[in-house]
């Protein structure tokens, strides 16, 4: 059952099958990014959802360790680390449903674009991201490292994609009103403003 109802493209370098559940993550492969933490979540719901592959966009030394973790989870022909590439949007157009299951974050710009994208999206509560999605209304927010949270967070996605796709549609309108062109021209401004002012004041 296809989780997203937004046109989906069928991207043949995922090296996924023309039928696969996309679930995709864009960050660097290290630690803190918790991609571990995703693998383990879908080698729990693969069974459930066999359609079901994960695609990580970026690079990083925790590359390998993910591979045999995947290979290890019998999980090696579902999971696909791309690499690092410049056409995150391409990317993101092929996937379902995003995840970023950080154990530390900012804003998570991937975050953002996958928003923007009309993805519904899952993020650990961590840092600036409980500001950016406003639970089970924008997306879904789960403890970090909690891969059994996480993997709950996903069925519950993948089993209600009429549901997901209302959690994209919104997302997608949250991060216009709040991050579009015109708010961000208004957000630098006062920025730069704001520094002007301190910066004639030390003067």
């Amino acid at each position: 059952m296809r989780a997203r109802f937004q046109g989906k493209q069928q991207l043949d370098w995922f090296g996924c099958p023309p039928d696969a559940l996309v679930v995709g993550s864009v960050g660097w492969l290290t630690d803190i990014k918790g991609h571990e933490y995703l693998i383990a979540a879908i080698a729990k719901l693969k069974q459930d959802f066999p359609p079901l592959h994960l695609v990580i966009v970026g690079s990083g030394d925790r590359h390998d360790a993910l591979l045999q973790q995947a290979e290890s989870a019998g999980l090696r022909a579902a999971v696909h680390l791309l690499g690092h590439r410049d056409d995150i949007e391409a990317c993101l157009a092929g996937m379902d449903l995003f995840v970023l299951p950080s154990l530390n974050e900012g804003m998570g710009r991937a975050l953002i674009e996958a928003m923007a994208a009309g993805l519904p999206v899952i993020a650990s509560r961590v840092g600036g991201i409980p500001a950016v999605i406003s639970h089970e209304q924008t997306g879904l927010l789960v403890p970090p490292g909690d891969i059994g949270a996480l993997a709950v967070a996903l069925r519950r996605l993948l089993a209600q994609p009429k549901w997901a796709a209302q959690l994209g549609a919104a997302a997608s309108r949250s991060v216009d009103s709040r991050y579009g062109s015109v708010s961000m021209v208004h957000a630098i401004e006062s920025i730069f403003s704001e520094a002007l002012g301190v910066h004639q004041e030390a003067k």
